[in-house]
């Protein structure tokens, strides 16, 4: 993969502010070719937008954002800039209100359409965004972050395993950030209620992640533990679809293959991350996913169903990853990571799925 951005922000005043980000991004060597959507535009700007602030007070203030933006909110898992090659981008307007320790956000979006060709993308009209997120912070002993957030999507296409229609789809839901002395976390609740084709809409997603950290020793070694659960369709007849659908989130949600996504799934990921040297820090993972419905398939980290429900089977496979990462300056970071996943009893009856999965990557990144 190749990607290179450039960026202009112009500000006349404390009021008015002009920004634009340009990018192209391509890949070589795929096989199989590029994927859709997501691995090449040759050239596309990704934010081009006018932005007006109207202060209200010391720290206070409302801001208004008009044109093609990027949109990224609490974890990534419902709204992300989907950072793999290409880029997602939305078109409409993004009001914000800054009100001390509050933050609110209005969104009226429409999809952008990521073409491959220079300068082609287009606006989606086959799908739009409406929404609120709200984000508190607090001096509290536990108690760090509260995000509250609504979405309302409307799409006149998707295709889960129940079948393929119009979906109008809202999701409510609340995270909870805390800290306390070595430990913090994250909690996560979320409910979507709406309709798809002829059906109703009732599903559901619950997440938690614990984290230790020991600053004050030699290596700084993190561990982490993760859980979460999302509903799938409990019968394909019943007038009811289940599925929980993750929106617009990052483009690999767990570890470095995108290969099992936040619909019909529970999984369980423990990590450790380590200091090895000055500048050298080592970052291990494991995973295991588990089908949560038997009834229901396997969908992708963007809500795209991959493989159709089988009666048998509930795991779908474990995976290990690593990441070895040296900066030895701020602006230079260099990774090597690799990954392997190994197909649970559910991919085994996969006819289709003959092998085990490995992946291996060097990334280097410069920040100018």
């Amino acid at each position: 993969m190749h990607r290179a951005i450039g960026y202009a922000d112009l500000r006349w005043s404390r009021h008015v502010r002009a920004y634009a980000e340009i990018n192209s991004s391509t890949i070589t060597g795929r096989t199989g070719g590029p994927r859709p959507v997501q691995d090449v535009n040759q050239l596309s700007f990704n934010q081009l937008f006018t932005e007006l602030a109207w202060p209200l007070a010391p720290r206070s203030r409302v801001v208004l954002r008009l044109g093609k933006q990027l949109l990224q909110y609490g974890q990534g898992t419902l709204l992300d800039i989907r950072d793999a090659n290409v880029r997602r981008s939305f078109l409409g307007a993004k009001a914000v209100a800054y009100l001390g320790n509050t933050r609110v956000d209005g969104l009226a979006m429409w999809v952008v359409r990521n073409n491959p060709g220079p300068l082609d993308d287009a606006r989606d009209r086959s799908q739009y965004l409406l929404g609120g997120w709200l984000t508190h912070t607090y001096q509290h002993p536990l108690l760090t972050r509260l995000d509250v957030f609504y979405l309302n999507v409307n799409r006149d296409q998707t295709v889960f395993n129940q079948g393929v229609g119009a979906e109008k789809r809202h999701t409510a839901g609340a995270s909870m950030y805390y800290k306390r002395g070595s430990w913090n976390g994250i909690t996560v609740v979320e409910g979507q209620l709406g309709h798809f084709a002829s059906t109703t809409i009732r599903a559901w997603k619950v997440a938690q992640l614990v984290a230790y950290e020991m600053p004050n020793s030699k290596r700084k070694p993190v561990l982490t533990l993760q859980s979460a659960i999302a509903s799938g369709d409990h019968n394909p007849g019943d007038g009811e679809l289940n599925t929980f659908n993750p929106l617009y989130p990052m483009a690999i949600y767990y570890g470095f293959i995108d290969n099992v996504g936040s619909s019909n799934v529970y999984v369980v990921h423990p990590r450790a991350d380590v200091n090895l040297a000055p500048g050298v820090r080592l970052f291990t993972s494991y995973y295991r996913f588990w089908r949560s419905s038997l009834m229901d398939g396997v969908y992708g980290p963007t809500g795209v169903r991959l493989l159709p429900s089988v009666d048998s089977g509930r795991c779908i496979g474990d995976m290990v990853d690593a990441v070895l990462s040296y900066s030895p300056t701020a602006s230079l970071t260099l990774q090597a990571t690799g990954v392997y996943f190994r197909r649970g009893a559910y991919l085994l009856r996969q006819p289709d799925l003959t092998s085990n999965i490995s992946y291996g990557g060097l990334r280097l990144t410069v920040r100018i």
